[in-house]
C-alpha cells in the first residue's frame, strides 16, 4: 500500500468520524436491500433492477446498485449471471474501486468455475485499467495461485514483469513485482533473477509497504547462493529503519527481529566471526522488548559462546535464559543440551 492510499485511509476514515449520518440511499436500493435482508430474493433482483433504470449518469449510484445485484446472484448459486454482472460493473460505474471489485469478483468466480481465461482477462483488467485499488493487488493474488496450478509460472513472471513496467508507479506495481521475484525464486529456479527483482523493486519504491517484504526475500536468498555479505547489506536495510512511521509514533518491520537474528547467525555460522554476531543477537534481545525471538536471541548467544569454547559465558547465557525468560521452549529442550555440553551446574 502506498503512502498515497494510506492518506487517502486517513481522510476516508475522518470523513467517518465527522459525519452526521450515513447517505440516503435511494429508494429502490433501500428496498432491494430490505427484501434481500428478509429472503425475499426475486423482489430484491427487482428493486435492483428499477434503480439500474432510474440512476441514469449518476455512476457512483449506478455502481452500487450493479455490485448488489451481482452480490445476490452470486449468493442465490446463479454463477454464470453473477459473472456477467459482475463484468458489466465498469460500463455502468468507470471510476474508483467499485469497477475494480467487480471484476475481480468476476475473476474469482470464473476460477472457481473452471473458466482460467476468462478469469485471468477479468483480473488483468482489474490489474491494467484500474491499479490504485485494492482489488488490483488482490487480482495479483488470484493470478499467481491460478496460473501455478495450471503449471505456467514461466509465462506468467513474463507477464508480470510487462505489467509492472505498463504500471509503473501505481499502487499496484509493486506487488506485481514482488510476485515475479517469487515465481523466479521458488518456480523457476532463478534465484538470482529474483534477487534483481527484489532489489529494483525497492530501488523503485522505497516507501511501498512491500519493500521489507522484498528486502528480507532477497537477503534470506543472497545468503542461500553463498553471498554472505549481500545478505547482511540486504537485511541491515531492514533493521536500520527504526525510523518515524508515516503516522505518528515509531515504526518496526514486522521483518527487523527476523533480519537481527538471522544477521547474527549469517556472521557465526557463514562468515566465522563470533563477535559481530554476538553483537547483532545482544541488539535484538535488549532493544526490541516486544519482540517474540528475544529467548531465540539469547539461546543463540549461548550457542555462540558454547561454540568459541567459552563455557563460562555459554552457562552465564544460559542461566540468564532461564531467569528472563521462564516460559521459553528452549529451557526444556535445546537449553538444556547446551547446559549438558557446556557442563553447567
Amino acid at each position: 500500500m502506498s503512502p498515497g492510499r494510506r492518506a487517502a485511509w486517513v481522510v476516508a476514515l475522518a470523513g467517518l468520524g465527522a459525519a452526521c449520518s450515513a447517505p440516503v440511499l435511494p429508494e429502490p436500493l433501500r428496498r432491494a436491500e430490505r427484501f434481500e435482508h428478509d429472503g425475499r430474493r426475486e423482489e430484491a433482483l427487482t428493486a435492483y433492477a428499477e434503480e439500474l433504470r432510474a440512476c441514469g449518469s449518476n455512476q457512483p449510484r449506478c455502481g452500487m446498485a450493479a455490485i448488489g445485484r451481482a452480490r445476490l446472484l452470486e449468493r442465490m448459486g446463479r454463477t454464470e449471471e453473477a459473472i456477467q454482472a459482475y463484468e458489466a460493473v465498469p460500463r455502468l460505474d468507470a471510476h474508483g474501486r467499485t469497477p475494480a471489485r467487480g471484476l475481480y469478483r468476476a475473476a474469482e468466480l470464473a476460477a472457481r468455475q473452471g473458466d482460467l481465461q476468462r478469469a485471468l482477462r477479468d483480473a488483468w483488467r482489474a490489474i491494467h485499467e484500474y491499479p490504485n485499488t485494492v482489488p488490483a493487488e488482490d487480482a495479483v493474488r488470484l493470478l499467481v495461485v491460478r496460473m501455478r496450478q495450471a503449471g505456467r509460472a514461466r509465462e506468467l513472471a513474463e507477464q508480470l514483469g510487462r505489467a509492472a513496467a505498463r504500471v509503473k508507479g501505481a499502487d499496484v506495481a509493486d506487488n506485481l513485482l514482488l510476485a515475479q521475484g517469487d515465481l523466479l525464486e521458488r518456480d523457476l529456479d532463478d534465484p538470482a533473477g529474483a534477487i534483481r527483482i527484489w532489489d529494483h523493486l525497492v530501488a523503485l519504491y522505497p516507501r511501498s509497504s512491500l519493500y521489507d517484504d522484498a528486502m528480507w526475500r532477497a537477503g534470506q536468498t543472497a545468503r542461500r547462493l553463498g553471498d554472505f555479505h549481500g545478505a547482511i547489506e540486504r537485511l541491515r536495510v531492514i533493521t536500520n529503519q527504526r525510523r518515524i512511521a508515516f503516522f505518528t509514533g515509531s515504526y518496526i518491520s514486522e521483518w527487523l527481529d527476523d533480519a537481527l537474528l538471522l544477521i547474527g547467525r549469517i556472521y557465526r555460522d557463514d562468515l566465522k566471526d563470533p563477535g559481530h554476531a554476538l553483537h547483532a543477537f545482544a541488539d535484538l534481545r535488549d532493544n526490541f522488548k516486544t519482540s517474540v525471538l528475544r529467548d531465540d536471541a539469547q539461546l543463540e548467544i549461548a550457542r555462540t559462546h558454547v561454540g568459541t569454547g567459552d563455557l563460562a559465558r555459554a552457562c552465564a547465557a544460559l542461566g540468564r535464559l532461564r531467569q528472563d525468560f521462564p516460559r521459553s521452549k528452549h529451557n526444556r529442550f535445546a537449553g538444556a543440551e547446551l547446559r549438558a555440553r557446556a557442563g553447567c551446574r
